[in-house]
């Protein structure tokens, strides 16, 4: 595993959550489902997602493969992460 470390406390951070799933928002909705871990630093609390897998586990444009993931990811709140698609949130704050 790589070294990752928090820049306000500089110690490294620490495995909180192993195989979260990551579910990954477009405008039109969920995109794609993910695994990652979700890391937390020792001192200060502050978390990250990182460690994700090579590739999703499932996409939208696989509907039956993708819907059953999406219900499989949900299961759990405790083990989900929602991410929103970044282009979304820079299109919103651009001029």
């Amino acid at each position: 595993m790589k070294t990752i470390l928090c820049a306000a406390c500089e110690v490294q951070l620490v495995p909180s959550r192993n195989g979260v799933f990551v579910i990954q928002h477009a405008e039109f909705g969920p995109s794609a489902v993910w695994k990652a871990d979700e890391l937390k630093c020792p001192k200060c609390a502050a978390r990250i997602v990182a460690n994700f897998s090579n590739k999703p586990l499932a996409e939208y444009w696989q509907n039956k493969q993708f819907q059953a993931m999406l219900k499989l990811a949900k299961r759990d709140p405790h083990k989900l992460v929602e991410c929103y698609d970044f282009e979304k949130s820079a299109s919103a704050h651009a001029g």
